[in-house]
């Protein structure tokens, strides 16, 4: 299991957080913005999907930047 610090240095990204997320957060698996759940991480890159953005239990979710 990765700390979200590691895995961010892992693939060169760069960390935001929301203010009731921090650094702490341990990523246990990985999974769609739908099928997430807390200690997963999904991924966002589609606005079709938007709606599940919202709704996601995912800990961790990787945006394009733009």
């Amino acid at each position: 299991m990765l700390s979200l610090q590691e895995f961010s240095q892992e693939i060169g990204a760069s960390l935001f957080f929301s203010e009731s997320k921090n650094e702490n957060i341990r990523i246990k698996g990985a999974a769609s913005l739908k099928e997430a759940q807390e200690g997963d991480l999904s991924f966002f890159v589609d606005l079709r999907f938007r709606d599940e953005l919202k709704e996601t239990k995912a800990s961790v979710i990787l945006l394009k930047e733009k």
